[in-house]
């Protein structure tokens, strides 16, 4: 979560995106973007998000990285 923050941050900064991380519960982050920025921060998120994680010893298939599946909800009004 540490690494996929650092790059959310790093990525607003260089695209100049006004999206605020409102709160972090477990391995959830919960988002307020402006709405004519939705889709472009979406995708970034999707993106950046995806860090590859370095395993200590290589999995079954020989991968040496686990990369993490991102999903995204999108609402209007927090708990809808």
């Amino acid at each position: 979560m540490a690494l996929a923050l650092d790059a959310l941050l790093t990525a607003r900064s260089e695209m100049s995106l006004g999206f605020t991380i409102f709160n972090q519960i477990h391995d959830a982050f919960l988002f307020l973007i402006p709405e004519d920025e939705l889709e472009e921060t979406c995708n970034m998120i999707k993106d950046r998000m995806s860090v590859p994680i370095p395993l200590p010893k290589p999995l079954p298939d020989g991968s040496n990285y686990l990369k993490l599946r991102i999903d995204i909800d999108v609402y209007d009004r927090w708990c809808e």
